[in-house]
């Protein structure tokens, strides 16, 4: 399961805003585009489960792009 949330505050941002969450199935292949100004996270829901992520972003760049929020700001 992936969630992503449309930030309106990096610094600051509000515990109420609208999560968009999908969950993706090897039997159902499928590409997800998560665009930018967006936190996202995801959890596994089957054990041993793998998922790729790209980046449109380099290594050095996306390193200094991180942002960290506590595990229940919003419910994935």
């Amino acid at each position: 399961m992936i969630g992503w949330v449309k930030l309106d505050d990096w610094q600051n941002p509000s515990t109420g805003l609208n999560v968009e969450r999908q969950i993706l199935r090897a039997s159902e292949p499928a590409v997800l585009t998560i665009n930018g100004g967006n936190a996202n996270g995801f959890k596994a829901l089957e054990k041993g489960s793998t998922l790729m992520v790209f980046s449109s972003m380099d290594l050095e760049a996306s390193s200094s792009d991180t942002y960290r929020f506590a595990e229940h700001t919003w419910k994935l």
